[in-house]
């Protein structure tokens, strides 16, 4: 029982001493900002045509918020994705992340 114990710790010991990669992986690419750093072109919108310039721009979107109520969104940012806030059927704030 020792020797497999110590076979254990020799194996753990060493296991950590391997040469370490220096490989990445490449970066994603994401979509480009808009020159203002802000998506404005999609207040005033329909959903069904900020949908069709979501896609145009190969961008996802989420709605966050409709009429004053607000919906339930992950925090995590995520540059190729637009969160919409709409009142009477029409953005009214975008938020990129």
């Amino acid at each position: 029982m020792k020797r497999l114990l110590a076979l254990f710790v020799v194996v753990l010991t060493f296991s950590g001493c391997r040469e370490k990669s220096t490989e990445f992986e490449p970066a994603e690419i994401l979509p480009e900002l808009p020159a203002d750093g802000v998506d404005t072109d999609f207040v005033g919108l329909s959903l069904e045509d900020a949908e069709a310039l979501v896609e145009k721009r190969g961008l996802s979107y989420r709605i966050v918020a409709k009429g004053g109520k607000l919906f339930p969104a992950t925090t995590d940012y995520r540059a190729d994705r637009l969160s919409f806030s709409f009142e009477k059927n029409l953005i009214t704030k975008v938020t990129r992340g």
